[in-house]
């Protein structure tokens, strides 16, 4: 990409908004090594690598840190011991991370409340009063932003098989008759919706989806809103919305992997979380609206509207949350984090919408 930048003429300004961007992909050592020296690469141009670019990135990343606190955290995860030594035990980290660290104590938690519900094209939806709480707070490897919710409904289940039948009934570009024409255009892979027609409960969650057909079935919802939601938008839910409404789902109700569980289970006969929800926990891992980066949330923080918070328009990966039925319970909470390419159909992710006012 660097050398991209140098041969098309990329101003400086852009190379440098890019690099700082891009510092949410470093997750380890090599990836800290490519980045670092395509960074260098961007800012020397087509002119010598010098002692004096390698004290323009330290500059950068110190203003960075100013401006992103708890990117200060996610670095010297991304290093070996040793090295995360000469950064965990120098008197300015040790400043800064109290100063973190205090901040974070002084700052309030909301607790999401229901609030009433709403029924369209056969989907409950759940009223969730918004507010602000600790995204990642309790995560070994993440560390925390404040974040604000808005008020939100958020669907009671994730998406069963009679309910994306009725969108297939009004949607048969994505019926699996069509599968040649979404596979060539890198919207499904082979797997997408093989066990819909299987014998079974029609109430069992729908998998085998892309990202891309979750979009759709949220796009078919919105044209079917009336006109007393107008204002209001049908998508997934980003990360932090998805945690804020996990927070007070009761993961005892969760379906993970123990004897007998062969694949993820209805709601029949089984009591919703004290939020009114089923299964944000367990069953199925649920696909995000956002792209997944690995320090995303360390560089996108302070903010009030949840969707200014994901900047990134563009990734390799979608974010799924909640683990399922093939995950053991001890294996995967509530701030566990995955990811899928966009077009992946398997039968460990489902999804369900959520309605915000936009």
């Amino acid at each position: 990409a660097a050398e991209a930048f140098v041969s098309a003429g990329l101003s400086r300004d852009d190379t440098v908004a890019f690099f700082l961007r891009g510092a949410a992909l470093v997750r380890n050592e090599d990836t800290l090594q490519d980045y670092l020296q395509g960074f260098s690469h961007g800012l020397a141009g087509k002119g010598v690598f010098s002692a004096n670019t390698l004290l323009e990135i330290v500059k950068y990343y110190i203003q960075y840190v100013d401006q992103h606190p708890a990117f200060l955290f996610w670095l010297p995860e991304a290093l070996t011991e040793d090295r995360q030594k000469l950064i965990t035990e120098s008197p300015w980290f040790r400043q800064t991370g109290t100063a973190y660290a205090e901040k974070l104590q002084n700052l309030s938690e909301d607790v999401p409340k229901f609030s009433d519900r709403v029924t369209l094209q056969g989907n409950s939806f759940i009223g969730v009063r918004g507010g602000s709480f600790l995204l990642g707070g309790d995560s070994a490897a993440e560390y925390p932003v404040k974040v604000e919710v808005p008020d939100l409904y958020v669907l009671d289940r994730e998406v069963t098989r009679e309910m994306y039948r009725r969108f297939l009934e009004k949607n048969p570009a994505w019926r699996k008759n069509a599968l040649d024409t979404l596979l060539k255009e890198a919207l499904v892979t082979e797997d997408y919706l093989k066990d819909l027609e299987l014998a079974g409960e029609i109430d069992l969650p729908v998998r085998y989806v892309s990202f891309h057909a979750a979009k759709a079935y949220c796009a078919w919802l919105q044209e079917e809103l009336p006109e007393s939601y107008s204002g209001w938008t049908v998508r997934l839910p980003y990360e932090a919305e998805w945690e804020w409404l996990a927070l007070r789902d009761d993961r005892n109700e969760g379906i993970f992997l123990s004897t007998g569980i062969t694949g993820p289970q209805a709601v029949q006969n089984r009591a919703p979380s004290s939020l009114g929800t089923y299964d944000l926990s367990g069953n199925l891992w649920e696909w995000c609206e956002n792209w997944f980066y690995p320090a995303g949330y360390t560089v996108e923080n302070g903010y009030r509207k949840i969707e200014d918070s994901y900047k990134f328009e563009t990734g390799a990966e979608k974010a799924v949350r909640g683990g399922s039925w093939a995950n053991r319970r001890e294996e995967v909470t509530i701030r566990s984090r995955g990811s899928q390419p966009a077009d992946w159909c398997t039968p460990f992710i489902g999804f369900r919408p959520v309605l915000v006012r936009e």
